[in-house]
């Protein structure tokens, strides 16, 4: 993971700002398994997605070893360990997002 507790104090607040940041580290199949599901449900909100490799910053490391994956937006954590489709979408929904691309087409707006 490149680019770039529960509150810490760091950098990845301004990509948080930004678009979805993704925790996680090299060789952790969680980690793995939610990137693609972040990006593609980030893409459909017009988010970018950051990835932060915990193993290159003490702070992030302590915060999240046992909880990564860790997925972040605006300063709230929207899933961790296990993400979901089900469960990342109803975090987004709670949030003042705009409609995701899918539900415009959809729906024509």
């Amino acid at each position: 993971m490149t680019d770039a507790t529960s509150r810490v104090s760091d950098p990845a607040s301004d990509l948080e700002r930004a678009g979805i940041v993704l925790y996680g580290k090299p060789g952790c199949c969680l980690c793995d398994d939610a990137k693609p599901l972040v990006t593609a449900i980030g893409a459909e909100y017009g988010l970018r997605v950051y990835q932060i490799d915990i193993l290159d910053n003490q702070q992030f490391y302590a915060a999240y070893r046992y909880r990564i994956p860790v997925v972040r937006y605006a300063d709230i954590v929207l899933d961790e360990g296990r993400v979901t489709e089900a469960v990342l979408r109803a975090a987004l929904r709670r949030l003042p997002l705009p409609v995701p691309t899918a539900t415009r087409h959809a729906t024509g707006r």
